[in-house]
């Protein structure tokens, strides 16, 4: 069954990092990686099909806050109410120029996380922005070297382990479960064909 947009949006919301670009949250990959993974999980779609419906909820809304030409009515958007909270993290800009080619209805760029590529222009005008580094932290794998290699079959348990690692508690549950009813089922045929 398919999430509402009214929940959609009010799962969103629950999340600012994703959408409040002032976080330094919000330019964390492996933050919003995890948020997008909770809300997939909490919505029961994909997380590409979440961002997918995010973009265009967010997109439908920013457009509804264009002002028409000449002052003319707009319908709010349907859910203009529930996208309330991302209004202070939309940037518009009014155009610097007067040129009678152009309307004078503000230009909006949307911000994404940062783009690691160098800009082609020069940044001398530009304040430089502190950046904060984070460490990161190797995992821990000097105890394999304390592992005889003579046990195959602990070997290849071991050999598991980094994929085990990046289950979920749901996952991991599921994988005991199924591990366990797998060896039971294997000790049976065994004791069937011995027997």
């Amino acid at each position: 069954m398919a999430v509402r947009a009214v929940d959609f949006v009010r799962i969103i919301e629950q999340y600012p990092c994703l959408y409040d670009n002032r976080l330094a949250e919000y330019s964390r990959k492996d933050v919003t990686d995890q948020a997008w993974s909770e809300v997939s999980h909490l919505t029961n779609t994909s997380v590409s099909e979440c961002q997918v419906k995010w973009r265009n909820i967010r997109n439908g809304f920013v457009r509804s806050l264009k002002s028409l030409p000449h002052g003319k009515q707009k319908k709010l958007y349907h859910l203009h109410e529930e996208l309330q909270f991302i209004v202070p993290f939309i940037k518009t800009l009014v155009p610097e120029t007067t040129n009678p080619t152009l309307d004078d209805e503000p230009v909006e760029i949307e911000v994404e996380p940062l783009n690691t590529e160098k800009p082609s222009t020069t940044v001398s005008n530009f304040k430089r922005r502190k950046i904060k580094k984070y460490r990161l932290e190797r995992p821990d794998f000097s105890w394999i070297k304390n592992i005889k290699n003579d046990n195959p079959r602990k070997m290849f348990l071991l050999s598991l382990l980094p994929d085990v690692e990046k289950l979920t508690e749901e996952q991991m549950r599921k994988f005991r479960i199924k591990m366990l009813l797998l060896l039971e089922d294997i000790q049976m045929e065994t004791e069937e064909t011995e027997g």
